[in-house]
């Protein structure tokens, strides 16, 4: 952005530049204002700790039966997917 004004001094230049630049700041600095009002909302809803715990028990499902493919193919053929002492912790 260009300020100018025929005779402008630097008396009445510095005020719109700070004006200006405070702007700039706090439009950078505001910037994740929405997605933090819509995480809050989301964390206070009623039914957030039902939908966590579907989501987990979704995502343990998921990896035990990628777990059994492993164990059941890949172990077969004399290899190791992941290490012995990984246990999840469910």
């Amino acid at each position: 952005m260009t300020f100018a004004s025929k005779g402008m001094t630097e008396e009445q230049f510095n005020p719109m530049l700070q004006k200006l630049m405070g702007s700039i700041r706090g439009t950078v600095s505001n910037c994740p204002g929405l997605s933090q009002n819509l995480l809050i909302q989301i964390l206070q809803h009623p039914d957030y700790s039902a939908q966590k715990q579907a989501a987990a028990e979704d995502l343990k499902q998921r990896y035990l039966k990628v777990r059994s493919i492993l164990d059941r193919e890949y172990r077969a053929g004399g290899g190791r997917a992941f290490p012995d002492t990984y246990a999840p912790a469910f």
